[in-house]
């Protein structure tokens, strides 16, 4: 018997133009042992269009917390950066030892990039809009839950608006696209496509590692109330794992710090 799977991090490939790579953990039972177990899921359809929204609201909270957008940035300054900038990871957890970890890009000379990562932000920091990112993250998971299931997806035609926002072609904009005929455009889009290289409904299964855990830190997994719900992303049932697996007796309700597996809790906001 297997848990549903907790995802961990989300990572976009091109922006989410290739798709996504989403990392987490689930646990199984073996002869009465509790094995936690890591997976790695490569799905390769452009994200679509409610799923990139959600994620680019993530934006003005990764520049606030690295300092970019501050009390005294004007309101055109907030915007050139936010146009700026893209979402390329996200790590989180919930619960009291719960946080979030923002990776994005900002560009800069228009066609170079700096790399901007924020800390683990928790509840300790009182950040002001700690609540707000988690729901946002929430929001996130819902719409992967639907993406990767296939039930959601992108047309031809948003993909290359996508690609040409996101300033991928230089000698394109999004002003010259609407200036294309039918046939120039559709030749357009048949070319982006080929960039891209996109392959529809691909998902590649990757599993990793388990983390070796000992007696007390098991323990605390299975009572802390503490991970980011995303019971909602049924993937599948994992196949039984080849590579070292960790098994652990007498499964107590105390324990260490170090890992934060736990059975999964709804968000309350």
């Amino acid at each position: 018997m297997s848990k549903e799977r907790q995802i961990r991090k989300i990572s976009l490939n091109v922006s989410g133009l290739k798709g996504l790579i989403l990392e987490g953990t689930y646990e199984t039972y073996k002869e009465n042992k509790l094995v936690i177990n890591g997976f790695r899921d490569t799905i390769r359809n452009p994200i679509h269009l409610e799923l990139e929204d959600k994620i680019k609201e993530l934006r003005f909270f990764a520049l606030e917390v690295c300092g970019l957008i501050t009390d005294s940035t004007n309101k055109h300054e907030k915007q050139t950066l936010l146009e700026q900038a893209d979402i390329v990871s996200l790590e989180f957890e919930k619960g009291i030892d719960g946080f979030f970890k923002l990776k994005c890009t900002s560009r800069v000379f228009d066609d170079k990039t700096q790399n901007l990562t924020t800390p683990k932000v928790d509840m300790m920091d009182n950040y002001e809009y700690y609540d707000t990112v988690m729901n946002i993250i929430e929001a996130i998971l819902v719409e992967v839950d639907q993406y990767a299931k296939g039930l959601k997806k992108v047309t031809d035609e948003e993909i290359m608006l996508t690609y040409v926002r996101l300033k991928k072609d230089k000698d394109m904009d999004l002003e010259k696209v609407m200036l294309l005929d039918s046939d120039a455009r559709a030749a357009y889009i048949e070319t982006v496509s080929k960039k891209l290289g996109f392959i529809a409904n691909v998902m590649e299964v990757e599993e990793i590692d388990s983390e070796e855990l000992d007696e007390e830190e098991v323990g605390e997994t299975k009572s802390e109330e503490g991970l980011f719900n995303a019971s909602n992303m049924n993937l599948g049932e994992p196949e039984e794992p080849v590579m070292p697996t960790l098994e652990i007796d007498n499964i107590t309700s105390e324990g260490q710090e170090e890992l934060r597996i736990a059975e999964p809790i709804k968000l309350n906001k």
